[in-house]
C-alpha cells in the first residue's frame, strides 16, 4: 500500500475475481477514476494561527520539508486531516484561523491555485469543546491516528490509543471546568460564576453529553474493524486495503465502515425502497431521489431471525443474510428460487427487476451507494446463508456490538460503556466480562501483563537441582560443560564437591581441581565403562609404544596431544602418574605417597621399576 499512498492514490482489491459478482463493480470504479476532475501536479501547504501549530498530517500524499505535501494527483474523494497543538501559552486573538492552499495542474493544462480559509472562535472553558465535539468526526480522526501508531508499531497498540483516546475525553466531559494542561500549557482559570456552577455539578455523577453518547460505541466498532482486528483470521492483503481505505475517508464514509447500518428486508413497510413523499430525516432516505430505507438495526445478533432477510452496508462491500426459514415467495422474488439449500453461493446474483419487492430492494442497494460513496456507483452484493461457515464467520464480523474472539474485542457494547463509564478501573467491568481463557481482564486492546504472556510462552525447561549446566555427559561426542571446553587444554575442570551427587553415576564422574579432594581417589573412578568414556580423544588415540610420556602441562591436556598411558582423566598440575595406576590422580598427587595435598613445587613421584623419569618443569 505505499505506492498509492506516497503518490495520493487509492487502492481496490477484487478477491477471488468472479465477473458476474465483480465485473460491473469494477467497471463502475474504473469509469469513475477515468472521469472524475483531478488535479495534477499538486502541492498543498495548511497554515493556523501564531501561536498554534500543526503536528501531524494524515491521509494519502508525500511531504516535502517540514509542511508541503506533494500530491502527483488530487480528485474530490482525496481526503486528509491534521492535528493542531498549543505553540504558545496563550493566543492573543478570539479566532483561530486555518488556511490550506493547493497549487495544481488541470486537465486542461492551466495552472491554478485554490486557497480554503475558516475561521474557528478559541474559548478558555473546557465545556464549550467539549460540548462542540461532533462525535462522527473525532472517531475518524482517531482513527487515522491508530493507523499511524499501527504502521508504526503493532495493533494492540493502535486498540490501546483508541480505548484511551476514547476514555480520556468521556472523563474530560464529565469534569467539567477544572484547570488542565493542553498541549504543556495550562489554560486560563474562566471567569464569572461559571466555574462554581460546574463545580457544584461536579459533586454527583454527571452524564455523557449528548454530542458524545455515540462516541464509545464509534470507538469499540473501529477497534473491532478489519484494519485493527486481531486474530490470524484476516489476510494481509484484506488489512492493508481496509488501513488503505479508512485512511483516505471523509466523515461520513468512515462512519458507516466502522459502524455499518443493518436493515431488515422481510418485514419493512411498503413505503421502503420508493421515493419520500415528504422531506424526512437525512438517516432515513439516501439517494439523489432520497429513496425511504427500512429501519436502522443495532449490530448484534440477536436482531437475526432465522425466517429473516437482513442487508447489511459498510460502504464498501454489501452482505445479504438469509434465513433458513425465510419466505419461499420472496426467496423467488430475489433469487428466482424457493430455497438456497444445495446452491452454490458463489453464483447467487440479487434480481433487479420482475417484480415489485426486487424492484424496491435494488432501489435501495443503488440509493445506498450513491449516499455515501459516489465512486462506487454499483454495489457488489455478497449473499450469505444461514449455517453457512466460511461466509457467516464474515458476516458476524461486522455485528460489532456482540464479543468478538480476538485480544481486545472481547467486550459487548455495554460492557465497554462501563468501562468507558468507570473512567476505565477495574470495577467499572462486569465479572468475567470480555475474558477469554487464560486471558487477563485488562481493558479492550490493552496489552497483557508481562506475567501472562510468560505464562502464554510455556514453562521454562525443568532444572535438576545439583546438575551442572550443558548437555548431558553420558552423550558420545557431546560437548564438555562450559567450563572446560575440549580446545582449551589449560583451563581447569569444573569444581565437584565430594558429596554432591551430579547427574551421571558417581562412578563416571569427573577428578576435580586441586585441593578439593585428599587422598588417594576410589579404585572404581578410574575404570572407564562404555557409557562414560573420558575426556574427547583421551583414550582413542594412545601414543605409540616405546615412547615416553608428553611433556608436563600446567594444565589437563587439550585433546590435540596425546595423552599418558592408562588414564582416564586429565592428569593435574602437569606430572606424569606411573604406569601401573588404574584411578587418576586427583590435584596431580600420585596415591602411594598418601599426602594431604597435592605436592608443591611439582615434585615427581618415585620410579617404578622399569619406568624412566620424566624431568619435572
Amino acid at each position: 500500500g505505499d505506492l498509492p499512498k506516497l503518490t495520493a492514490g487509492t487502492l481496490r482489491t477484487y478477491p477471488g475475481f468472479n465477473y458476474d459478482t465483480d465485473g460491473p463493480k469494477f467497471e463502475s470504479e474504473l469509469v469513475r477514476s477515468l472521469t472524475q476532475h483531478t488535479a495534477f501536479e499538486s502541492v498543498m501547504r495548511i497554515r493556523c494561527t501564531r501561536g498554534m501549530k500543526i503536528t501531524n498530517f494524515y491521509g494519502n500524499f508525500f511531504i516535502r520539508g517540514s509542511d508541503l505535501l506533494a500530491l502527483p494527483n488530487c480528485n474530490s474523494d482525496s481526503v486528509f486531516a491534521f492535528d493542531f497543538a498549543h505553540d504558545e501559552h496563550n493566543l492573543n486573538s478570539s479566532f483561530m484561523t486555518i488556511q490550506s492552499a493547493l497549487l495544481y495542474t488541470s486537465s486542461e493544462g492551466e495552472r491554478r491555485i485554490r486557497v480554503i480559509t475558516q475561521a474557528i472562535p478559541v474559548t478558555s472553558l473546557a465545556s464549550e469543546v467539549i460540548n462542540t465535539v461532533d462525535a462522527e468526526a473525532m472517531s475518524a480522526l482517531l482513527a487515522k491516528q491508530a493507523l499511524d501508531v499501527a504502521v508504526k508499531t503493532n495493533l494492540d497498540n493502535a486498540r490501546g490509543k483508541l480505548q484511551q483516546a476514547c476514555i480520556d475525553l468521556i472523563r474530560a466531559s464529565k469534569e467539567g471546568d477544572k484547570p488542565r494542561r493542553v498541549s504543556g500549557y495550562a489554560a486560563p482559570p474562566p471567569m464569572g460564576g461559571h466555574q462554581q456552577q460546574q463545580g457544584g455539578e461536579a459533586e454527583g455523577e454527571k452524564a455523557i453529553p449528548e454530542n458524545l453518547k455515540l462516541l464509545p460505541l464509534y470507538t469499540l466498532a473501529t477497534m473491532k474493524n478489519v484494519a485493527f482486528r486481531g486474530g490470524t483470521d484476516v489476510h494481509p492483503d484484506e488489512r492493508v486495503h481496509a488501513m488503505h481505505r479508512l485512511n483516505n475517508m471523509d466523515v461520513i464514509a468512515s462512519k458507516h465502515f466502522v459502524y455499518p447500518r443493518m436493515f431488515s428486508l422481510h418485514n419493512m413497510s411498503s413505503n421502503a425502497g420508493l421515493p419520500s413523499a415528504n422531506d424526512a430525516d437525512d438517516e432515513k432516505v439516501a439517494g439523489k431521489n432520497d429513496i425511504e430505507l427500512p429501519s436502522v438495526l443495532d449490530l448484534t445478533i440477536d436482531r437475526l431471525a432465522s425466517n429473516g432477510i437482513f442487508l447489511l452496508d459498510n460502504g464498501l462491500d454489501m452482505f445479504l443474510w438469509v434465513g433458513r426459514s425465510s419466505d419461499p415467495a420472496i426467496l423467488n422474488s430475489l433469487f428466482g428460487t424457493n430455497s438456497l439449500e444445495g446452491v452454490d453461493m458463489s453464483r447467487v446474483t440479487l434480481q433487479t427487476s420482475g417484480n415489485d419487492f426486487a424492484s424496491r430492494v435494488n432501489a435501495i442497494v443503488c440509493a445506498l451507494r450513491e449516499d455515501d460513496s459516489p465512486e462506487t456507483l454499483v454495489a457488489k452484493v455478497t449473499v450469505v446463508r444461514e449455517g453457512d461457515q466460511g461466509l457467516e464467520s464474515r458476516f458476524f464480523w461486522y455485528l460489532v456490538e456482540d464479543r468478538a474472539s480476538f485480544n481486545g474485542g472481547t467486550y459487548s457494547y455495554e460492557d465497554f460503556m462501563n468501562f468507558v463509564n468507570s473512567g476505565g478501573s477495574q470495577q467499572g467491568m462486569p465479572p468475567g466480562a470480555g475474558r477469554a481463557p487464560g486471558r487477563a481482564p485488562g481493558p479492550p486492546g490493552q496489552q497483557m501483563p508481562p506475567q501472562m504472556q510468560n505464562q502464554m510462552r510455556g514453562p521454562a525447561p525443568p532444572q535438576m537441582p545439583n546438575q551442572p549446566p550443558g548437555p548431558p555427559m553420558q552423550s558420545r561426542g557431546g560437548p564438555p560443560p562450559p567450563q572446560m571446553p575440549p580446545s582449551m587444554g589449560h583451563q581447569q575442570p569444573p569444581p565437584q564437591m565430594q558429596n554432591q551427587p551430579p547427574g551421571p553415576p558417581m562412578q563416571q564422574q569427573r577428578p576435580g581441581p586441586p585441593m578439593q579432594n585428599r587422598g588417594p581417589p576410589p579404585m572404581p573412578m578410574g575404570v572407564p565403562s562404555p557409557s562414560r568414556p573420558g575426556p574427547p580423544q583421551m583414550n582413542s588415540n594412545p601414543p605409540p609404544p616405546n615412547r615416553g610420556p608428553p611433556p608436563p602441562m600446567q594444565g589437563p591436556p587439550s585433546g590435540n596431544m596425546p595423552p599418558p598411558r592408562q588414564m582416564s582423566g586429565p592428569p593435574s598440575g602437569g606430572m606424569p602418574p606411573p604406569r601401573q595406576m588404574s584411578g587418576p590422580p586427583s590435584g596431580g598427587m600420585p596415591p602411594p605417597r598418601q599426602m594431604s595435598g597435592p605436592p608443591s613445587g611439582g615434585m615427581p613421584p618415585p620410579p617404578m621399576p622399569g619406568q624412566v623419569r620424566q624431568p619435572g618443569p
